[in-house]
């Protein structure tokens, strides 16, 4: 049976080091695959291992695919770093190598274990379902096609190919979603997850759909004996107040004059549609720029801002517009943007509010907040902060303001 840990620290508090020590330390006979979000992070893995080869899936070399080469290293018994990307990928064939073969999977961050179904409608989603009677659903709302005869070579064929997968659900009678395969998580001996605010992951709600048990930890560095071990999980431990005074975030005219435009996903992707709309892109671009030029010091850092990518093409903050000036929305678990200083995360963050159905109708506890906030803080921290220095910071969104307060006083 496997047995699941998450190590839940907050970023550069050493999750990656400790992880990595562990393998160096780790005796031959023990396998391990390491997944990580960026290609950057697989690099440093295999660099600071170094009491082992740490092999990383090759559509050149070794094999015609990456996914090929995967199952190749399985089967020699190597161990793995790769990105989350290609692990999804992982059929049946890879799963049944990994229990042949025994390994420890380390997920460094948590993955992205569901994703809306959006080429799907609500009509398509009833035709199915009520009117053609071609699935049914199980207590969880997993979805089983009734009729292989008519599954394969129609338009419904990539639905089909999910049902037999396991790994499509049903949201209420209106929508669809996409599961990672829990089947892969439990065909290893171990799995650890390295992140911070697990409980508000959609990792974790996953984990209490499928009720998987788990046990919790962080991560603290003993000087006595150099070295880097688990500890008890208390967020109580953080020293968040320290975290947020290093925070200089803005307050003044630059929230105030698009304090009435929405800044969700939504919102933003609204704002192209009108006159008034394009005006407020318009002040948005120059309350960044603005932002930037008032407050950067080019002897602490660089400037970066993140919004949703739909709007990239439309704010334009004058002379800070190429892509060297932004970063993802989504970005984590990587160092590239260890020397921001000044920094501006336009957006409210909210849930899909499918996705958000999906957990709730399960009986799952959904924390909107604590998922958005979670989410922020990992933006934040690609940034200089993860070195212990200060950053300023523009939120225009007043929620995520808000949400950042409540976090540094352990509300959330």
């Amino acid at each position: 049976m496997t047995k699941f840990e998450v190590i839940d620290s907050l970023m550069g508090s050493g999750k990656t080091q400790y992880i990595i020590q562990k393998i160096n330390n780790s005796s031959d006979s023990e396998r391990f695959i390491y997944i990580t979000p960026y290609l950057d992070e697989v690099k440093r893995v295999r660099k600071n291992v170094i009491n082992r080869t740490m092999y990383e899936p090759d559509s050149e070399t070794r094999a015609k695919t990456k996914l090929a080469d995967l199952k190749n290293l399985i089967r020699g018994g190597l161990d793995i770093v790769s990105t989350h990307q290609l692990f999804r990928y992982a059929d049946n064939e890879v799963i049944q190598l990994l229990e042949d073969y025994e390994y420890h999977l380390i997920i460094d961050e948590a993955l992205d274990v569901i994703e809306t179904i959006d080429s799907m409608k609500r009509g398509d989603v009833e035709l199915l379902y009520n009117i053609a009677k071609m699935i049914d659903v199980d207590e969880k709302g997993r979805v089983r096609w009734l009729n292989d005869e008519v599954g394969e070579n129609t338009q419904y064929e990539s639905i089909y190919m999910l049902t037999k997968a396991q790994t499509l659900y049903m949201v209420g009678t209106k929508a669809f979603v996409k599961m990672f395969n829990d089947r892969l998580l439990r065909s290893f001996k171990t799995v650890t997850v390295c992140t911070y605010l697990f409980k508000y992951s959609q990792m974790r709600m996953y984990y209490d759909t499928l009720e998987i048990k788990y046990d919790i930890h962080a991560v603290d560095y003993d000087e006595s004996q150099a070295m880097y071990k688990l500890v008890e999980y208390n967020p109580k431990n953080e020293n968040r107040k320290f975290l947020h005074d290093l925070m200089t975030v803005y307050d003044g005219k630059y929230n105030e004059n698009i304090k009435d435009v929405r800044l969700s996903t939504t919102g933003l992707k609204s704002l192209s549609s009108t006159e008034k709309g394009r005006e407020q892109i318009s002040l948005i671009s120059k309350n960044i720029r603005n932002f930037f030029l008032n407050h950067r010091d080019k002897d602490k850092g660089t400037e970066y801002w993140s919004t949703i990518k739909d709007m990239h093409k439309y704010i334009r903050p004058q002379s800070f517009v190429g892509e060297e000036c932004r970063m993802s929305i989504s970005e984590k678990s990587t160092n590239k943007y260890a020397d921001g200083y000044c920094i501006a995360y336009i957006y409210d963050r909210y849930p899909n509010p499918n996705i958000r159905q999906f957990f709730t109708g399960n009986g799952v506890e959904y924390d909107s907040d604590g998922w958005a906030i979670a989410d922020m803080l990992q933006w934040i921290f690609r940034s200089r902060i993860r070195n212990g220095k200060d950053i300023q910071l523009y939120l225009p969104a007043k929620r995520m303001r808000n949400l950042l307060k409540d976090w540094s006083e352990y509300e959330l």
